[in-house]
């Protein structure tokens, strides 16, 4: 499981950070953790191809920028509708505004064990339904495909291509993930 943190305090980055870690190790679980102190940097993480799969985004991250508009820039923009945006924040004023970038959640600071946990734990239950994408890497970022664009996949050893409606990956795929 890829997951990005996106807080403006560095201390509730590294908290964060040391829950992923703590629950990564006691469930022998793959998960990544990649800590942004801005929506700008987040943004363009994912805009040069890089995709998570969980997504913490406080939504107040600094004066300027609000992690609401962060979110939605992410579904609209960018146009990524299957990472799973968690929000994060000591207020709650904001949670009606969070609608439109269709949250996993929203959680209340101090930011505990327990709650990340049970985040984490609903993630796993909806993506262990959700089957509708397969995840590949190419050159070190993961990409999502929608199977509902793929038109064939073609095997040459150990390559594989998948060939979408509009694009051809080329990937060292292992078709028995899929």
């Amino acid at each position: 499981m890829k997951v990005a943190i996106c807080d403006d305090n560095e201390k509730v980055c590294e908290d964060l950070y040391a829950i992923l870690e703590s629950y990564r190790i006691s469930k022998q679980i793959n998960i990544e953790a990649d800590v942004f102190l801005s929506g700008k940097e987040l943004i363009s993480n994912i805009s040069s191809g890089e995709y998570y799969d969980l997504i913490f985004l406080d939504i107040e991250l600094n004066d300027v920028e609000l992690g609401s508009a962060v979110g939605v820039h992410i579904r609209n923009i960018i146009k990524n509708h299957t990472s799973k945006i968690v929000y994060i924040s000591a207020y709650t004023k904001y949670a009606m505004d969070l609608f439109e970038s269709r949250p996993l959640d929203f959680i209340e600071k101090p930011v505990t064990k327990e709650k990340i946990e049970k985040i984490i734990d609903v993630y796993n239950t909806i993506s262990n339904e959700d089957s509708d994408f397969i995840k590949i890497n190419i050159d070190g970022s993961t990409h999502i495909i929608m199977c509902k664009d793929i038109m064939y996949f073609i095997k040459k050893l150990r390559k594989v291509y998948i060939v979408t409606i509009d694009s051809q990956y080329e990937s060292y795929y292992n078709l028995d993930e899929a």
